[in-house]
């Protein structure tokens, strides 16, 4: 998503993040499209600045009117989550099959599903609570599935219980086979290619 940067840039100012957001969004989206794309950036701003949980949701909610189908998707999305007790496993294919969040799904869906992983994460953005993973090198042929391929490997590793140092390294992993393929869906790697993959790189 292109409006996240903004949120970078806006650090700690989330009125000055979701105004950007609402010039650039409104060059080629509407109504849901141009909110979701504030609530984002909004959101994003509070993060920089290891804003709670609370304050990075509240900051998102914000800008999104209330009689719009995104506040009511989201809210959703929220009970949920809350009702699983934050569960990824418990809350998963409710989230799908509610919000309807499809392959194709639009800003009403694919927000609120992104909200609802963070939601699920149940930390804060706290420096002493950060993990990084770099990249790993290899040819890019077609880059279409790297984000989807990059949080759906990641979810699927915390919902194994892997610590979030060894799922960011599978995810990333999972990320760089799929990039090196043409297509979306795919591209992306099966389990035991990603384990495989690991295995060569790191000899």
């Amino acid at each position: 998503m292109r409006i996240a940067p903004v949120g970078v840039i806006c650090a700690g100012d989330p009125e000055r993040a979701a105004a950007m957001a609402e010039i650039d969004a409104s060059i080629s989206h509407y109504a849901d499209g141009i909110w979701g794309a504030q609530a984002v950036a909004a959101a994003v701003s509070i993060a920089m600045v290891y804003g709670t949980m609370d304050e990075i949701t509240a900051a998102a909610m914000k800008v999104i009117p209330k009689d719009s189908w995104l506040y009511a998707s989201m809210n959703t999305a929220f009970e949920i989550v809350d009702k699983a007790n934050g569960s990824i496993i418990d809350a998963w294919m409710p989230l799908h099959d509610t919000l309807r969040a499809s392959t194709w799904a639009t800003t009403a869906e694919a927000i609120p599903s992104a909200f609802a992983c963070l939601r699920m994460a149940h930390g804060e953005f706290k420096k002493d609570k950060r993990e990084y993973h770099g990249i790993f090198k290899g040819p890019v042929v077609d880059t279409t599935a790297a984000g989807d391929t990059f949080t759906g490997y990641f979810i699927a590793s915390v919902a194994k219980d892997m610590d979030i140092k060894t799922s960011l390294k599978y995810s990333a992993a999972a990320a760089s086979i799929a990039v090196s393929r043409l297509g979306a869906a795919c591209s992306i790697p099966a389990f035991q290619e990603v384990i495989d993959f690991i295995a060569a790189y790191d000899r």
